[in-house]
């Protein structure tokens, strides 16, 4: 399943020179339905066009999803999305076609309303003419890089990309990887930029429990940071939602350092974790560290095999590269510009994804 989100000021659909649907600020989504699409695919599309972080927040970029700011979503089905070139003509052999991709895109709909307000989900014709009519809020859209120019047989979409930014590019390009089923250690290597959002679900299909992280400078073996999690706090009773957004925040880390840390060579990095009743193999971390858009380094760490419903400890040693002045004077200056993603892979497919920015003024 492929979803072209665009962040609109407003959009309507017609048939006939009729009005079907319209809306105002908020979100137009062109939906593609492959032909080996599950409800699997639903549930994913659907929390991706929920929860993209798309709209500003006092100023900064990136902060809210559309539902967050409780706007409208226009849906309009677009089989073009999963054409392929045959010469000079399209085949459209991967899209699902006629009942089954109707039930298909109506469960689309059904799975919005019901995560979100069904209020504010509007809607085209299946499988009408219809002319949908787009008004792009600034140069933010989410979408497959290989449907910049989305023809439309049956539906007068015809949307040209030119000049496109290299903020869209780069938007994009995480995106791309958020429509994979599997998503290897060598496509985080390619990334460019720090990620918007998380690559990957917090399922944790291999119960990988994270119970204590310290960070200690190896010149002086003085501790910078220590932080364990109580073992005896008691499971909450969290709503879904509640649930969500508390494991969301359980992904992101926030470090307070001083300046000088910034000057150390090599620090040492101890974590401590468990695992379920799965055989964890090859357990692999690659951590990228971005100032900005400037990447300062890639670490690439291997924990091996963990046999299932193992306690394990191990440390990593993190070797800096050596700044300019200049450049730790601005990272002192603007904290929290300094972040970080860190990819867990397990059998080289990417099964957890954290976060953290860092500030160097304490």
């Amino acid at each position: 399943m492929k979803a072209v989100i665009q962040r609109v000021t407003c959009a309507k659909v017609t048939v006939d020179e009729q009005l079907i649907s319209e809306i105002g600020r908020g979100l137009c989504v062109l939906v593609g339905i492959c032909n080996t699409d599950t409800a699997k695919d639903v549930e994913y599309i659907c929390r991706k066009i929920l929860n993209t972080r798309l709209f500003e927040q006092e100023g900064k970029r990136w902060m809210r999803s559309v539902k967050e700011e409780k706007l409208e979503i226009l849906c309009i089905s677009q089989f073009t999305l999963y054409h392929r070139l045959k010469g000079n003509k399209p085949d459209f052999h991967t899209a699902m076609a006629g009942e089954p991709a109707k039930n298909m895109y109506d469960s689309v709909l059904s799975k919005l309303g019901k995560d979100y307000d069904s209020s504010k989900i509007k809607d085209g014709v299946f499988g009408a003419m219809m002319e949908v009519h787009i008004q792009n809020s600034g140069p933010t859209q989410k979408f497959n890089k290989r449907f910049f120019f989305t023809v439309a047989c049956k539906m007068s979409v015809i949307q040209k990309q030119i000049n496109v930014s290299d903020e869209i590019d780069s938007v994009c390009e995480d995106f791309d990887l958020k429509l994979k089923h599997t998503i290897t250690p060598e496509d985080v290597l390619k990334l460019t930029k720090i990620t918007d959002g998380f690559l990957c679900s917090n399922s944790n299909e291999y119960q990988i429990e994270f119970t204590r992280f310290k960070i200690r400078d190896l010149e002086t073996d003085t501790v910078l940071f220590d932080i364990s999690k109580d073992p005896n706090l008691p499971d909450g009773t969290e709503s879904t939602d509640e649930k969500q957004e508390s494991d969301d925040s359980g992904r992101f880390v926030r470090y307070l350092f001083s300046p000088s840390f910034l000057k150390l060579k090599h620090i040492g990095a101890t974590v401590e974790f468990q695992v379920g009743n799965k055989d964890v193999k090859n357990f692999r971390m690659i951590e990228r560290h971005f100032y900005k858009d400037r990447l300062l380094k890639t670490f690439d760490f291997n924990f091996g095999y963990c046999i299932p419903n193992s306690k394990n400890t191990c440390e990593h040693i993190y070797e800096f590269p050596t700044l300019p002045a200049d450049l730790i004077n601005e990272m002192v200056a603007h904290p929290f510009e300094t972040r970080s993603d860190s990819f867990y892979f397990v059998d080289n497919k990417l099964v957890l994804h954290n976060k953290a920015d860092y500030s160097y003024d304490g």
